[in-house]
């Protein structure tokens, strides 16, 4: 039973803590504070306490996470604070502690997006602090007996997964710590991920990789059933245990315990027939296949005379080795764009004559005759596709050093957020070349074409990539483009969001775009950037944003660029103490 193997490990587990205990006392101390940082560090805190109000759990958990990581060198305790009542929002067992709107933050989330989060969540932690994370991926295991006796279920196999990511994480500095994650990992059965652990122990602590390999064995001897998969995981770690001679460095009465196990297991494991293969029997048949290539040479030098059995009854569990067939791929031999162009022509349907005329171009790109490939670009009836090949074409004369055709052919392209993305790409190549004067006017050009575009969240985004290209040589430019940005997004409304007739009432109220489209916003590029230069005007910029969730975001960028940068000045105007404007 699962629970009893962990118990069997009890001993080992609280020698191999004793080798972790120091380790919260060997961190760094914290980073000291000026006056300035203090304020940032204050707003990050309440920043946290924001993020736990929102209704969408996927949110509140990301941002308070970034809180926490910005204010681990500053404050530790705090930020201790702080990932743990993120982690706990997204236990298992109970709904969020996440305020007044916690159930219904409870409500708006999948098991496999609360999963994600959590893995994130404490690789991040680990990163960090490897004994908080041990202690909250504790939390993972199943302690009742009627769990522990139940077969593992998907999410038995993702926090598998999430403590061996924690033990990968901590191995180097603290292998003692990984070898108890990994340890308590083996109750939820044996991952592919494991011998990948055991392999970077081994460079650490060989003694300790050696005493989680015998810990696995002794799992699955245990077990009454298990699959070829997990015997490929351990045999695989033997065999990348071996050095330049073929010498296993893994003690020999273990490779005999394992190889014993293996025998054992493949010789009295029952043949299904090819005519109920299912997709599970074709795992077992390639794992079969491939026990049998790994663990050749250590059966003929630890048990040679089982050698000639094993062989046998894993061709019948592989089927005739019909893993070592080739491919031919002689027939697929790439056709010339002019062929494909003539094609094109004859083509008779319009998405099969775009399609052709589409791949025709980027061959004659990929050749460098690119006059050729605007030609044929230039006969695509479907705008969207035609503006993905110009785009295209654009940057390759951008490499070139032909700037100037370049801008020609950006302004071929139709879509209003595609051409825009291109002339800042174009601006950034002047700006690499020192012309400042040339980059500066295709950002306001650039500027000028998003400005007219529709209010829609590509406007915003648009906006920002031109932003964060001036803040690398115009300060009070990106400014004066972050404010159009903060209107964009505060202009989005449901009519332009859900339709592109805009029938909809003018008087309707905001729409708010999908958290995840907000959270993928580039502030880090710009609002960062802009609160190394001026704090306060950056963070009155992102107080600004009406979405509460924006606006969050947009502060956390805005403290992260303060506490990389100068220190904030002392006298500043802004009331950190509102946190997030509403």
């Amino acid at each position: 039973m699962a629970w009893m193997v962990v118990r069997c490990f009890a001993v080992s587990i609280a020698v191999t803590l004793f080798g972790a205990l120091s380790s919260r006392a060997q961190s760094a101390r914290p980073v000291e504070l000026s006056p300035g940082h203090g304020r940032v560090v204050l707003l990050l805190a309440q920043l946290a306490d924001q993020a736990r109000l929102s209704d969408d759990l996927s949110f509140a958990v990301e941002a308070q996470s970034q809180a926490a990581t910005l204010l681990w060198p500053h404050d530790r305790e705090k930020a201790r604070s702080i990932f743990r009542r993120a982690f706990s929002s997204l236990r298992p067992d109970r709904d969020p502690e996440t305020g007044p709107s916690g159930a219904a933050a409870s409500a708006n989330i999948t098991a496999a997006e609360r999963r994600r989060l959590r893995a994130e969540l404490l690789n991040r932690i680990a990163a960090r602090d490897s004994e908080l994370a041990e202690e909250l991926a504790r939390l993972l295991i199943y302690t009742t007996e009627q769990a522990a006796t139940e077969a593992a279920s998907r999410d038995d196999m993702e926090r598998r997964e999430l403590l061996l990511s924690v033990a990968q994480q901590v191995v180097e500095r603290e292998p003692h710590r990984a070898m108890t994650l990994g340890q308590l990992s083996l109750s939820l059965g044996i991952s592919p991920e494991l011998g990948r652990l055991l392999t970077h122990m081994r460079a650490v602590d060989p003694q300790l990789a050696d005493l989680l390999f015998s810990a696995a064995v002794t799992r699955l001897e245990k077990c009454l059933a298990i699959e070829l998969s997990e015997l490929h995981t351990l045999g695989s770690y033997l065999v990348t245990s071996m050095n330049s001679a073929g010498r296993v460095n893994a003690p020999a009465h273990l490779i005999a315990k394992f190889l014993n196990l293996a025998y054992n297991r493949i010789m009295y494991r029952t043949v299904g027939t090819p005519e109920a293969a299912s997709e599970k029997g074709q795992d077992e048949s390639a794992a079969a296949y491939f026990i049998g290539k790994q663990l050749t040479d250590l059966f003929a030098r630890f048990l040679p005379e089982r050698l000639p059995q094993l062989q046998r009854r894993v061709s019948e569990l592989s089927g005739a080795g019909s893993f070592d067939a080739e491919v031919d791929l002689s027939y697929a031999q790439p056709s010339l764009p002019s062929d494909t162009a003539r094609e094109a022509r004859l083509a008779t349907d319009d998405r099969e004559r775009d399609a052709l005329y589409a791949r025709a171009a980027l061959g004659w790109l990929a050749r460098g005759e690119v006059l050729d490939a605007q030609s044929a670009a230039s006969k695509i009836s479907d705008a969207a596709t035609r503006d993905r090949v110009l785009a295209q074409i654009a940057r390759r004369q951008t490499s070139e050093g032909r700037l100037d055709d370049a801008v020609a052919v950006a302004h071929r392209i139709e879509n209003d957020t595609a051409r825009v993305g291109v002339l800042v790409k174009l601006a950034g190549a002047a700006l690499a070349s020192g012309d400042r004067a040339r980059a500066a006017e295709l950002l306001n050009e650039a500027e000028k074409e998003a400005l007219g575009a529709a209010p829609h969240l590509a406007r915003a985004r648009a906006l920002l990539t031109i932003a964060a290209s001036f803040s690398s040589f115009d300060v009070l430019r990106a400014f004066e483009v972050m404010q159009s940005v903060v209107k964009a997004i505060n202009g989005i409304s449901p009519a332009r969001e859900a339709s592109e007739d805009n029938l909809a009432s003018a008087a309707a109220s905001r729409a708010t775009p999908k958290l995840g489209e907000l959270y993928h916003l580039d502030f880090e590029s710009t609002l960062s950037a802009l609160a190394r230069a001026d704090f306060d005007r950056a963070l009155i910029l992102a107080q600004q944003l009406t979405i509460k969730e924006a606006s969050l975001i947009a502060q956390l960028a805005v403290c992260r660029g303060a506490i990389s940068g100068t220190p904030p000045d002392a006298q500043s105007s802004v009331d950190v103490g509102g946190g997030v404007r509403h």
